[in-house]
């Protein structure tokens, strides 16, 4: 009998409705969440450190510092373009720069305002300008988090521009439609308490910094990827980001009223270093997320790796289930997304497209224009042993560096591994019984 088995049959011995049943089984359920935080946070600590995301927001922070105004620019002129939103321009501006530089709301609005209206001087060729700076920066988030969620291939990339262009024009239009509800909400509920309804959307109006926070996270870390992510994984690496967040402007802006030394030093520049911290912090806030997001899937399948596959017999193992899949499927003429391969190996999301990137970088498989993969070369004429050399599995490509003294023996070894492998991949799944056989 196990232990959880124990604990059950002494939450059943006491019955399950009785108050010491009750707390027994919220003491075992903290207990197990206690373990379950214990075991992965240094998991994540690992991941974090091993990505560089310290040096990935470094870079971001200085992308945003020639991007923000940009974007601001595009984003505020698509919100004006509205005449029902014009009345809101100021209050908008507010908003962002008491988000983007705590205690500095001030000094931030009177240069974004400075800025913004300056930018929408600009002639067409500064137009164009701008547009490409602001693609920079969201080029280079893309970049930044194809590099937490493992990655490799840039196929897809500029496939998704206009999918992010359309995100910068339209974003802005929703959030003033938001904001626009919600000033007429608390608005109303200002002029009367009907029944108490104007204390409960006031308490209800501080949490919704909270909420739009966890959801632009949210949908942050589902669309940026170029690989899919779960609604679930995402929500949990936003409801951390929107909580550290939410700690960092409290904290920021403590630091900056109490301690701070910059305008002593830097005197009327000292918004540019302040920015930069800001930005360095807020950067460091998403990057969390994103890791959250991408190392819930690999730590919920207990194959934890940092960085790549932990063993390269598992990547052979799915390597090999996934062309069997896929051969499947091209005998009926069809091919296979990548969630129906996930679901039907109990594959892990990360790893499933790491093997994916590797057969499509061996021209064994490619992915057509919706998004389903198919095989692209005969597995009749393509070795095991090709298969392993592709995928970085074969004794013989150790590097000479690292064993310069077992280096002659290895490719001894090789040789006789190259003629055992010289079977062809659809023979060796046929022999498995993963195929079926040709007749």
């Amino acid at each position: 009998m196990t232990v959880n088995d124990s604990n059950d049959g002494a939450l059943e011995s006491e019955g399950h409705g009785s108050p010491s049943a009750r707390m027994q089984r919220a003491r075992l359920l903290a207990s197990q969440a206690g373990g379950a935080a214990q075991s992965f946070l240094p998991y994540l600590w690992q991941r974090f450190n091993a990505d560089g995301c310290t040096a990935i927001a470094a870079g971001l922070s200085y992308t945003s510092l020639l991007s923000m105004v940009p974007m601001l620019a595009i984003g505020l002129a698509m919100f004006t373009a509205f005449p029902a939103f014009e009345s809101l321009r100021g209050e908008l501006i507010d908003i962002l720069a008491s988000n983007l530089a705590p205690d500095l709301a001030d000094t931030a609005t009177t240069y974004l305002e400075s800025f913004v209206a300056k930018a929408g001087q600009a002639s067409a060729a500064g137009i164009v300008g701008i547009a490409v700076t602001a693609l920079l920066l969201i080029h280079n988030i893309q970049v930044a988090f194809d590099r937490v969620w493992g990655v490799t291939s840039q196929k897809g990339r500029m496939r998704r521009l206009p999918i992010y262009w359309v995100l910068l024009t339209l974003g802005p239009i929703l959030f003033g439609a938001s904001l626009s509800i919600s000033t007429y909400v608390f608005a109303q509920a200002g002029s009367t308490d009907f029944y108490g309804l104007s204390t409960g959307i006031k308490v209800l109006g501080g949490f919704l910094p909270f909420m739009f926070e966890t959801l632009g996270f949210t949908l942050f870390y589902r669309l940026m990827p170029t690989r899919p992510v779960r609604m679930r994984d995402a929500l949990s690496g936003a409801l951390i980001a929107a909580l550290l967040f939410e700690i960092l402007k409290g904290g920021f802006g403590l630091y900056l009223r109490h301690f701070g030394g910059y305008q002593v030093i830097y005197g009327a520049l000292a918004t540019i270093p302040i920015f930069l911290v800001w930005t360095y912090l807020v950067w460091i806030t998403v990057l969390i997320g994103a890791e959250i997001a991408a190392a819930l899937p690999e730590w919920r399948s207990g194959r934890r790796s940092i960085g790549a596959l932990s063993r390269r017999s598992d990547l052979l193992s799915l390597a090999l289930g996934a062309l069997a899949e896929l051969s499947r499927a091209q005998r009926h003429g069809n091919g296979q997304r990548i969630e129906q391969l996930i679901t039907s190996l109990a594959a892990d999301p990360n790893r499933m497209l790491a093997v994916l990137d590797s057969l499509s970088a061996a021209r064994l498989v490619a992915r057509s224009d919706n998004n389903r993969w198919l095989l692209s070369r005969d597995l009749e004429s393509y070795t095991l042993y090709d298969l392993c050399h592709d995928l970085g599995v074969a004794l013989g490509d150790a590097d000479e560096e690292v064993v310069p003294i077992i280096k002659p023996l290895i490719d001894e070894i090789s040789g006789h591994e190259r003629s055992a492998l010289g079977q062809s991949v659809g023979s060796a799944l046929r022999r498995a019984g993963a195929l079926e056989s040709v007749e």
